[in-house]
């Protein structure tokens, strides 16, 4: 589980410390093996705010893809391959 300080409202800033162990906190349960979803073209596993269906995501093993307006652009296969507008 993931502990992640915050200040509710206009509270007093973050310190230095309690931000160095957000991302500590957030970099071990979130990069771990394992811990991100492969997810899709229409839903990415690595997105933006506002903007869900545009990011990176793993269609399947030793494969990394790119989207953009829930659309597969490209990919690099397990070979090393980039692929543009195909998946073959």
């Amino acid at each position: 589980m993931t502990t992640i300080v915050t200040r509710t409202g206009k509270g007093s800033p973050l310190t230095h410390v309690e931000v160095d162990t957000n991302f500590t906190n957030l970099n071990t349960a979130k990069l771990e093996a394992g811990a991100i979803a492969l997810g899709s073209a229409a839903a990415p596993s690595i997105s933006f705010t506002g903007d869900t269906n545009t990011g990176i995501f793993s269609p399947g093993a030793g494969t990394l893809a790119v989207s953009t307006a829930g659309v597969e652009r490209y990919r690099t296969d397990s070979s090393g391959r980039l692929l543009v507008g195909t998946g073959t």
